[in-house]
């Protein structure tokens, strides 16, 4: 990587290829003499590369998406076509760019209504750019009353860009202080199960219809647990805090709610380490709440294997045309909504929410918001003497890159008891020591 980044990349083909022979399934190493091979036009050896470096990672939508253009390129239109819906399959919108290669496949096979749809939505995605002009121009060609012959089509193809000049930067690791992006990867399904989405969603709503009545009889002790993160990823400053917790969930006017948190029986954001409270982390299940979830088009990737049980695997993302109500910073009294998309596992024997993870649909410029990871953890909760059990949050993670700081925050709840009885119970043996996220307030930061 070192002989990379100075522009070495004689001396950086001879590390990468020792690291394969000694471990032939190191993605990365993979990776790097694939983008070396395409860089200097050597399709074949770039294809054989990116084909291992798929199989070492079947969740990577990267190596589809290249291997979509290079197939392309060399005019393998079926095989093109087969990585390039795969790409988009796996990395959804962060795959944006196969579009444009399916474009220009469903072109060479005479198929313009499906080439100006993959057009489409790849200009959805990429409004700009020196590819989104040329995709804008075909898509122009396309919609004249008479469509282009594909000898046509053909002539007016923008040629597929080869790999890009900036080869270090395209394979520098994600950052290690805080987790993947969930669309970086899509986790494994089952491959011969298929989804009842509407009834996923109907029963989920109705759980987490659920959950608000929950919350709202609730009180917990909560830990928090914060690292300042320097530029090269490492904690410099630790700080921790308990607090008695207390929360409320009411809708303002129809349609709209609210969550109010109360630690130590007051709403100080003061009491929160570094001066920035995160709030309603919680909450993030709205996504699913009757109210909200025309907000979101959601999607079912199939059934997961999750804790120990089966999940259904959902992904979600916010409609462009929809505002944001769920999550937003507020500074200075000036709040700044926040659009999400991201993934969430639904017990496929009760349809509870276990698990959800967030990643913003794009940066906030505004208040300097690079990156926020959100996943927050449920389980349930006995209450033995109400005979009840209710789900409840164990846990909610925040990881964000803002203004010029990095933060990881861990909020851990505990000692459930429910107004009703005033008996402490404790949750069930604890999966994993996380914290994340709400989207239910209008307000976060």
């Amino acid at each position: 990587m070192y002989y990379a980044r100075v522009q070495d990349f004689a001396k950086a083909k001879i590390y990468w290829a020792k690291a394969v022979q000694l471990s032939p399934h190191h993605e990365f190493a993979l990776a790097g003499l694939a983008q070396l091979a395409w860089q200097n036009s050597d399709y074949p050896e770039a294809t054989g590369y990116l084909l291992r470096a798929s199989e070492a990672a079947p969740s990577a939508w990267r190596y589809h998406e290249q291997l979509a253009e290079i197939y392309l390129d060399q005019k393998e239109y079926e095989e093109a076509k087969k990585h390039a819906e795969r790409a988009l399959e796996l990395g959804k919108d962060r795959a944006a760019g196969a579009h444009f290669v399916l474009a220009q496949t469903f072109l060479q096979q005479n198929n313009p209504p499906a080439a100006l749809k993959a057009l489409d939505a790849f200009l959805a995605s990429h409004p700009s750019g020196s590819r989104a002009k040329e995709a804008l121009r075909l898509s122009d060609s396309l919609r004249k009353p008479e469509p282009p012959s594909a000898e046509v089509a053909n002539a007016n193809m923008p040629a597929i860009a080869k790999a890009p000049p900036s080869l270090a930067a395209e394979l520098m690791p994600p950052p290690h202080w805080r987790p993947p992006d969930v669309d970086e990867n899509m986790p494994a399904v089952e491959s011969t199960v298929s989804c009842p989405l509407q009834e996923i969603q109907k029963q989920a709503g109705k759980r987490v219809s659920d959950f608000v009545d929950a919350v709202n009889r609730i009180a917990a002790t909560e830990s928090l647990e914060n690292d300042v993160i320097n530029r090269s990823g490492f904690p410099v400053r630790h700080s921790s805090r308990n607090f008695s917790y207390v929360a409320s969930v009411h809708q303002v006017r129809p349609g709209m709610y609210t969550m109010e948190e109360y630690r130590n029986g007051v709403m100080d954001l003061d009491l929160f380490p570094e001066r920035i409270a995160t709030i309603g982390l919680t909450a993030l299940v709205m996504v699913f709440h009757p109210n909200y979830q025309g907000d979101y088009d959601v999607t079912c990737e199939g059934l997961s294997r999750w804790h120990g049980g089966l999940a259904w695997q959902m992904h979600f993302r916010q409609k462009a045309g929809k505002p944001a109500r769920l999550r937003s910073y507020r500074i200075n009294s000036i709040s700044y909504p926040v659009s999400l998309r991201g993934r969430a596992w639904i017990s496929a024997k009760t349809f509870e929410i276990e698990t959800l993870e967030t990643d913003l649909v794009s940066p906030v410029s505004q208040i300097q918001l690079r990156a926020e990871h959100i996943a927050v953890e449920y389980m349930p909760v006995k209450f033995k003497t109400q005979h009840q059990e209710l789900w409840l949050p164990e846990s909610a993670e925040i990881f964000f890159d803002y203004g010029n700081r990095r933060m990881h925050r861990r909020h851990h709840f505990r000692d459930y008891m429910l107004f009703a009885v005033d008996e402490k119970q404790q949750i069930s043996e604890p999966k994993m020591e996380a914290d994340v996220a709400n989207p239910a307030a209008p307000h976060e930061y």
